[in-house]
């Protein structure tokens, strides 16, 4: 009897094990598609299906339709997307001049194939982001910034090419390396 409750005991822990990793990867893969489909709804333009999205990431409400994402994107937490600045009423009010109901600039984002933006980065109005970039956290975001490149700091500047960040990951990180 004792054998046949053991037996059962490590089944069902086994049991356990193997449907809590597959509620947690089943449960986390429909929050990203449904999340997705979200976005897109509400007017964001995603291209192809991007490998990660936070949903705590702040899309500018002011227009979802002037948001472009690609395929293969990772936009890690607490990641801010503006396309409007209302500064220009604040240097209207600075300089007497008369200020205009709804003065507000609004310009597109773009964010290019297999880019990822690291925690806490700032994307700004008028961004356009190519494809194979690595932004790092906290980065603040703005103008036109080419491909493959890794960009860090406030303002953002090219560090490295995508090319030499292998290299150098592979070189100090490769005992780290985990596959997923």
């Amino acid at each position: 009897m004792k054998l046949i409750k053991r037996i059962f005991l490590l089944g069902f822990k086994i049991f356990i094990k193997i449907f809590v990793v597959y509620d947690v990867i089943f449960h986390t893969r429909i929050q990203q598609k449904s999340f997705y489909w979200y976005l897109k709804k509400k007017g964001i333009k995603i291209n192809g299906e991007p490998c990660f999205i936070s949903t705590d990431v702040f899309f500018d409400i002011n227009n979802y339709g002037e948001i472009n994402i690609g395929k293969g994107v990772v936009i890690s937490l607490n990641v801010i997307i503006l396309i409007h600045d209302y500064s220009i009423s604040k240097a209207m009010v600075a300089n007497d001049e008369t200020l205009k109901e709804g003065c507000v600039i609004v310009k597109s984002v773009s964010i290019g194939k297999n880019v990822f933006i690291g925690a806490g980065s700032i994307i700004l109005p008028g961004t356009k982001i190519g494809d194979n970039v690595i932004v790092g956290a906290g980065t603040v975001v703005r103008g036109n910034i080419s491909n493959n490149v890794v960009i860090t700091g406030n303002p953002c500047k090219v560090v490295r090419t995508i090319e030499e960040h292998l290299k150098v990951q592979c070189k100090y990180n490769s005992k780290n390396f985990h596959k997923g």
